[in-house]
């Protein structure tokens, strides 16, 4: 990938519209899954969820995101060997690290600690299965993207993987006549094996990998050495906008997990729309940080536009019809309108201030990003602790909607100060003359 404004215009359009695609999909799907269930149930469900996301980083250990790093010249050049070489050391660490959440899983359970407390197992625990795959899935995804196969990076898992669970539950529900938390999550885990294995089939079919490679054992500490603080990043994040749904279950209740994960879910729209340019500008970020200052003020400027175009005026729209949207969910879900409205206000923000992270996530400057990321995090939590049991639902999405603003704020002036380097770029005639 370059940073040419016709490849970063084709990468967008491709990125957004299977990101989107797959946000509609997984929707319907939630709806369809909270009409289904109890709000209980439908709470349980997404914390078992919120448990796969979390967990399938951690087993990763970050590889995903350090191939962009350590494998781009690998994957240009067709050295399909030490692409596998990769992939498999990073695919025998997530084995033995799902194997290790899984009995942390149980053991969890055994300690009664509160979100596994209860006389019987927790769909968490169930939800330890699907870690292996979504882990393993990601990494192949990553190989696609950096091969410019952008469909066969996006499209199975954010398309594929809600579709696949929406027609799997579909059916149990039409034939069986009911349909449980549990089983809903086993469907997930089974619907996360067809998708691995239907990516990991493609990927040798076009020799993206071969199943042989080369044995080197100091790469696999430099492997480490980079992926382990991006893997520190990551999960800082999803703990930023995962840890109100944990503090909801442990201080209020899994019906009160049920209404928040629908405005969640509606809001992570944005989240959506983020996500779908960070996915295909990563490997840019690093080619724009080894290049000069045109190429940064050039990236940024396109991700600025993207976003001012696609994340301000759906962020509008939400919160104008937070009720309306809600309604959809049925089990009085729309009483979370004020919560829909804060999450999506710190949504939006974190979306179109978000590239500063990157910047500095692919710089040298990881250990700063961990450290406001981490006191972003403690004060989520403490924010989260003093506002749940006077406002509830409310008071979850206040704490996590403004901490996510402000930290993105933050690193901002950052990467201002250091790269002077603002959110919305420069043209390059303003570049160079300077």
């Amino acid at each position: 990938m370059s940073t040419n404004s016709e490849d970063l215009n084709k990468g967008a359009l491709i990125a957004t519209s299977t990101y989107i695609g797959g946000f509609i999909v997984g929707y319907l799907f939630n709806i369809l899954l909270a009409r289904i269930l109890a709000p209980e149930a439908y709470g349980n469900y997404k914390v078992a969820e919120a448990f796969v996301g979390l967990g399938s980083i951690i087993a990763l250990m970050g590889g995903s995101k350090a191939a962009a790093k350590l494998l781009s010249e690998d994957i240009i050049g067709g050295n399909s060997r030490k692409v596998w070489t990769y992939v498999w050391f990073y695919l025998k660490v997530v084995i033995f690290a799902s194997v290790a959440i899984f009995f942390l899983s149980i053991l969890g359970h055994h300690l009664h600690i509160s979100i596994f407390n209860g006389s019987s197992y927790h769909p968490i625990l169930l939800a330890s299965l699907t870690i292996p795959f979504s882990a393993a899935s990601a990494l192949i995804g990553c190989l696609f993207l950096m091969s410019k196969q952008l469909v066969w990076s996006f499209a199975p898992w954010r398309i594929g993987y809600p579709l696949l669970r929406m027609i799997l539950c579909g059916a149990v529900f039409i034939f069986a006549g009911s349909l449980s938390d549990m089983t809903a999550v086993l469907l997930m885990s089974l619907a996360a094996l067809i998708i691995f294995a239907f990516q990991f089939r493609q990927a040798i079919k076009t020799d993206l990998i071969s199943l042989s490679g080369d044995s080197i054992a100091h790469d696999q500490k430099v492997w480490l050495k980079t992926s382990i603080p991006l893997m520190f990043i990551i999960i800082i994040q999803i703990l930023m906008s995962q840890v109100d749904i944990y503090m909801l279950e442990w201080m209020s209740g899994e019906t009160s997990v049920g209404h928040f994960a629908a405005a969640q879910t509606t809001a992570n729209l944005i989240m959506t729309i983020k996500n779908s340019v960070y996915a295909f500008i990563a490997p840019v970020v690093v080619i724009a940080l080894k290049s000069n200052d045109v190429a940064m003020h050039t990236l940024s400027r396109k991700y600025f536009q993207l976003l001012i175009f696609t994340a301000l005026p759906l962020s509008l729209i939400i919160m104008f019809n937070a009720d309306s949207i809600l309604v959809w969910f049925g089990h009085d879900t729309e009483l979370t309108e004020h919560a829909l409205k804060f999450l999506t206000l710190g949504n939006m923000v974190d979306a179109i201030f978000g590239l500063s992270v990157i910047w500095l996530q692919f710089s040298d400057d990881q250990k700063l990003v961990i450290k406001i990321l981490v006191t972003s995090l403690i004060i989520n939590i403490i924010l989260n602790i003093l506002l749940i049991p006077i406002f509830d639902i409310e008071g979850a999405a206040v704490a996590t909607g403004s901490v996510r603003a402000a930290s993105t704020l933050i690193i901002t002036l950052v990467v201002l100060k250091k790269y002077r380097l603002f959110p919305w770029g420069k043209k390059e005639r303003q570049v160079s003359a300077e």
